[in-house]
């Protein structure tokens, strides 16, 4: 994960504010993309007894999404990322644990990783 770029979470953040935005202003139904590419919705599933800060890797770059406590579940949007298929890496604040699945995003779907050892 070193060797390429991270986006902060604020960006991400962002850049779904100005889609929210951009959706409010619309008169018609469809489906809202942002520049980089589609967006998609991105579950992910905590069952550890520990919190895990969670990213995704596309091939081309490494994006944080955010914060997943234990045992809670959480959403993430994920725009424009280079392909489907992403792989999902999580760890705990020691690095005592680092979990890493496959995901393939599909568009209108929410998209289930869960973070078992």
């Amino acid at each position: 994960m070193a060797d390429r770029p991270v986006k902060s979470a604020a960006t991400r953040s962002l850049v779904f504010m100005l889609l929210l935005a951009i959706g409010a202003g619309c008169s018609r139904g469809g489906v809202i993309e942002s520049e980089p590419g589609p967006v998609y919705l991105l579950t992910v599933e905590n069952p550890m007894s520990h919190a895990m800060d969670v990213w995704f890797d596309d091939g081309t770059e490494t994006t944080e999404l955010g914060r997943v406590e234990a045992g809670a579940v959480r959403e993430f949007v994920v725009a424009g990322p280079a392909r489907p298929q992403i792989e999902v890496v999580a760890r705990d604040d020691g690095r005592t644990h680092t979990i890493t699945r496959p995901a393939e995003l599909v568009r209108g779907a929410s998209n289930r990783v869960v973070l078992t050892p």
